[in-house]
């Protein structure tokens, strides 16, 4: 079957600057050579007055397009993602964060590639990280390409970059959508039951999205610490208990990550920056 159209996801909460919405919004409705056809914006809680109008401009330029669910709380980034889920009107559903930014002919690609895949139920595309503009770092993550690849990954990290990704809705619903059992790792709970349930993922070999990682210390501080570290574990449990993780991947994983939420985020950042970008 092939889809008329497609949504994008995004949430937005009162951290987020304004400056970086704008961005972000600009480059999936101006910007790109296929214009998605619904926005669906979750206003996760309340945010400054400075958001407000961004969201209002672009509302204001785009109301065909720009669709809007207010949360009165911050409920979290997974809650967020199954209420806006539950608005977007398409089978296929593209994934944006609130401070990155698509590459113009990302939509396109993604579209098409699912159009002519069927059995593939979630695209993605690697990534390049920048701090203040796109190109500034020239760091890229690149991830497998096929499906067993990107399975076999899973077993150690997230399969996609999920900013990057476009997916079926129906099958995100069958293994019970987004949920915020897991804080910090909604994607990866996400992914690991995708795979669990038989659906393929793909990973086109090109950088569409630009990643803003803004200060790269800062980042793994988010990363790092008991309280980090604890949803990890229980997101690790909760894998080995879904059959996602053998025992021996469990422990294996408990043994390697653990230890490095703990270390000082300045040697976790050598680790990152040696082993895990390109």
């Amino acid at each position: 079957m092939t889809e008329k159209g497609f949504s994008v996801l995004i949430s937005v909460y009162h951290a987020e600057q304004p400056s970086n919405l704008y961005a972000s919004l600009r480059s999936i409705i101006t910007d790109q050579t296929l214009m998605p056809d619904q926005i669906v914006l979750v206003i996760d809680g309340p945010i400054s007055n400075d958001l407000v109008l961004v969201i209002n401009e672009f509302l204001s330029d785009y109301p065909e397009v720009l669709e809007i669910l207010r949360l009165e709380q911050n409920m979290g980034l997974g809650y967020a993602l199954s209420k806006g889920l539950e608005m977007c009107r398409y089978e296929l559903v593209a994934r944006m964060d609130s401070d990155d930014i698509s590459h113009p002919s990302r939509f396109e690609k993604q579209f098409q590639f699912l159009n002519a895949h069927a059995e593939v139920s979630v695209v993605g595309s690697n990534i390049e990280e920048f701090i203040a503009e796109p190109g500034d770092l020239k760091v890229f993550k690149v991830l497998p390409e096929t499906s067993e690849a990107l399975i076999h990954y899973s077993k150690k990290r997230s399969p996609v970059n999920h900013p990057s990704i476009m997916f079926r809705k129906s099958a995100v619903l069958a293994v019970g959508s987004y949920n915020d059992d897991f804080r910090l790792f909604e994607d990866y709970s996400l992914f690991a039951r995708l795979v669990r349930n038989g659906f393929l993922f793909y990973n086109i070999q090109e950088s569409l999205l630009f990643f803003r990682i803004g200060n790269r210390l800062d980042m793994i501080k988010r990363r790092s610490g008991w309280a980090y570290m604890k949803s990890e574990v229980r997101f690790l449990s909760f894998a080995h208990g879904i059959g996602h993780f053998s025992t021996i991947q469990y422990l294996k994983a408990l043994c390697i990550r653990v230890p490095t939420r703990l270390l000082p985020p300045v040697i976790v950042l050598k680790i990152y920056a040696t082993f895990l970008r390109k």
